[in-house]
């Protein structure tokens, strides 16, 4: 249970930045189809490392729109 915790925090964080607006299109830079750390902390400079891995569910080391959508609705 220590994911939920986690992706509630940074759901706060994308939640609580404007530019966001939990876009998956707008965080994601590059338009590849996922988000990574550098893509995600330039909108929510303060998300950790930890924070960014406790939401990527499967352990590829990027977001999903499924779980990005996942951490930011929390």
């Amino acid at each position: 249970m220590k994911k939920l915790p986690i992706a509630l925090a940074i759901g706060t964080l994308f939640a609580s930045t404007s530019v966001f607006a939990a876009d998956f299109g707008t965080v994601d830079a590059n338009s590849d189809g996922f988000v990574t750390l550098a893509e995600a902390a330039v909108g929510a400079p303060e998300i950790t490392e930890d924070a960014f891995k406790s939401a990527d569910a499967n352990g590829d080391g990027v977001l999903s729109q499924e779980e990005f959508t996942t951490a930011t609705a929390q």
